[in-house]
């Protein structure tokens, strides 16, 4: 498989500026000073997105995953295209780009049924039929109530649910496409939201700046509850992922991983970065019985599974001092059967943008796709 060379500087998304600014806060695995400070990393401004284009799969500043089966699809936020690859083989399918997808700095997903959601950064969220390689149609417009989109989630498949970074959770019907409410206002206390889940009837949102968590009544679109406070021990919350009924949110600056029950709000439990195996989490998942959990920043990025039992184990870390796994800014992972699969959005020193393809119970690297 081929690679170049050439780096050239992509767009830039609220998206971007959210991750770019944690990983600013918190540079070089967290030297002391940089643990001292808090939510206010995630308010750094954004450098520009470094991409290296990779041959035939277009990857472009990856950041957003989804799959369907044994095909996943790669958000390219710098080229403005999805990229599809089968996850058995790790071969290239197809690349959906050009102005009839009306792709805007892609920058995350949501498979329901056979068609694929996009958020764009710059231009509401683009439905695609996967079975028709066509563009169906663009949720756009102030009754969307749209501003950066970055985050997916839905109900079945009858509802779809947009994070924007400006503050907002917007509900779409799949079958009319018409928004039937908007979670918004001060009352919300949205504050550099990044990550959104769906458990029961409830939505729950992290906000990284206000070290809180926002919970919201998926039917209703009303305010729950606001989680925070000292026995949660948020510090810059920014991934989030739910199984059985428990919530796991990442703490990039506090090196640890908070588990609540979506029930009743109460702490299970704070995962501590025990070993260093936590020094930076972000993009959370869980699949095949795990959760993983990426480290982006710094030299050496490190994806970590941790069992989901009480109290949580650690029995792995990988990082790139382990073997020729690549890291590059991990941007968001996937399981897929019994692989976890790592986005990476690269750095031309570790070969640029790929995919890293993992065995989700021993952590052995199986392939990395470029």
């Amino acid at each position: 498989m081929s690679l170049s060379s050439t780096v050239t500087d992509g767009p830039s998304s609220r998206r971007g500026s959210i991750w770019t600014g944690i990983v600013a806060g918190i540079a070089s695995l967290l030297s002391p000073l940089l643990l001292q400070a808090g939510p206010a990393a995630a308010s750094a401004q954004p450098a520009a997105v470094r991409s290296v284009p990779s041959g035939p799969y277009g990857f472009d500043a990856p950041d957003a995953v989804a799959a369907i089966r044994n095909d996943l699809f790669i958000a390219n936020r710098a080229g403005n295209s999805v990229t599809e690859v089968n996850a058995v083989d790790g071969a290239l399918v197809r690349i959906f780009s050009g102005a009839r997808y009306k792709l805007n700095q892609p920058t995350a997903l949501k498979a329901i049924g056979e068609d694929l959601y996009v958020a764009n950064g710059r231009a509401g969220v683009t439905e695609i039929s996967l079975a028709r390689s066509i563009s169906v149609r663009t949720f756009a417009g102030r009754a969307y109530r749209f501003s950066d989109p970055v985050a997916l989630t839905s109900s079945g498949d009858s509802y779809l649910y947009v994070l924007s970074a400006g503050g907002a959770v917007t509900k779409i019907s799949t079958a009319t496409g018409r928004p039937l409410g908007t979670a918004s206002g001060r009352g919300f206390g949205f504050d550099h939201p990044t990550a959104v889940t769906l458990v029961g009837d409830h939505l729950f949102v992290s906000e990284s700046a206000s070290n809180a968590v926002t919970e919201i009544n998926s039917t209703t679109m009303k305010w729950e509850a606001t989680l925070s406070g000292h026995n949660y021990q948020f510090a810059t919350p920014s991934g989030i992922a739910a199984h059985g009924g428990d919530l796991w949110v990442t703490n990039t600056t506090g090196r640890s991983i908070t588990e609540i029950a979506a029930a009743t709000g109460d702490v299970v439990q704070v995962v501590p970065n025990t070993s260093d195996y936590l020094p930076t989490p972000g993009p959370i998942a869980y699949g095949n019985g795990y959760f993983f959990a990426a480290s982006p920043p710094g030299s050496s990025p490190m994806i970590t599974q941790i069992v989901p039992s009480r109290p949580a184990k650690m029995p792995w870390m990988m990082c790139n001092t382990n073997g020729p796994y690549l890291f590059s800014n991990p941007q968001a992972l996937v399981v897929v059967g019994d692989n976890l699969w790592v986005v990476n959005q690269g750095s031309p020193s570790l070969r640029g943008n790929s995919l890293t393809e993992m065995s989700t119970s021993t952590g052995k690297l199986i392939r990395t796709v470029f």
